[in-house]
């Protein structure tokens, strides 16, 4: 990749992990999502997200 690539790649992954970090104003119900440990954890889910936007070159 390029530099441009990593540098937006690494600053997406650092608010990835700051949103996972303080989820409430992200999700509907602070109390209850995201607090399982079986569950997939927040910063996982965003990724999936993103990711399934992707479209082929």
């Amino acid at each position: 990749m390029n530099e441009y690539a990593n540098k937006l790649k690494e600053t997406l992954t650092s608010l990835i992990r700051e949103m996972a970090a303080a989820p409430a104003p992200y999700v509907k119900n602070p109390e209850k999502d995201f607090t399982r440990k079986k569950k997939l954890p927040i910063e996982t889910v965003m990724q999936l997200l993103i990711s399934m936007g992707q479209q082929p070159l």
